[in-house]
């Protein structure tokens, strides 16, 4: 069970804040996921027939030809994503102006019923593909908003208390707007 002196959280905390430190997008963190998802598929696509129709026959249920369509078909997601994430990891001036974002917010003061902004800093730099620049205009200056995949600190999933959401921001402003499509872990 993770509690708030517990050595796990303690660990998640400083993962996030190494992140924030650092300023930077983590895009190992996001292409070993992917290069294993693809190591298992191949693993499982490369079984011997024989292999397979031994288990087969233990278990009615198991189909070699589905078995090999549903592990195809993932391989080929994981490929996908994979030459998703390259592009993205390939686009210099985005990265930097994601990172420069990210930077720029993280010591914004928080306003009343927001979230830290080093959290929503932590959201860029986790997820900057999930991010719309130019995305619409304040309804309060007329600047332009950013959008971006806002996901709380992985310690208050640990603690149930976590949040997600699309969520628009307002850098002349400093103002967050709600999250849509929110989930809760609690």
């Amino acid at each position: 069970m993770v509690t708030f002196d517990s050595p796990e959280l303690k660990k998640l905390v400083e993962h996030d804040n190494q992140i924030l430190s650092k300023g930077k997008i983590d895009w190992e963190a996001k292409i070993l996921p992917i290069a294993n998802k693809i190591a298992e598929c191949e693993k499982h696509l490369t079984v011997p027939d024989v292999a397979l129709k031994l288990y087969s026959e233990e278990h009615p249920e198991f189909s070699i030809d589905k078995h090999k369509a549903d592990f195809e078909e993932r391989l080929v997601r994981a490929k996908t994503e994979l030459t998703q994430l390259i592009a993205s990891i390939s686009d210099k001036e985005a990265n930097d102006r994601i990172e420069a974002l990210a930077n720029e917010i993280k010591n914004w003061e928080k306003q009343e019923g927001q979230f830290s902004w080093k959290d929503v800093a932590l959201s860029i730099l986790e997820l900057p593909e999930r991010i719309i620049f130019d995305y619409d205009r304040c309804p309060d200056c007329g600047h332009s908003r950013i959008r971006i995949y806002f996901h709380s600190p992985k310690w208050t999933w640990a603690m149930m208390c976590g949040k997600a959401g699309e969520m628009a921001i307002c850098p002349s402003c400093k103002t967050q707007s709600g999250l849509f499509g929110i989930i809760t872990s609690a």
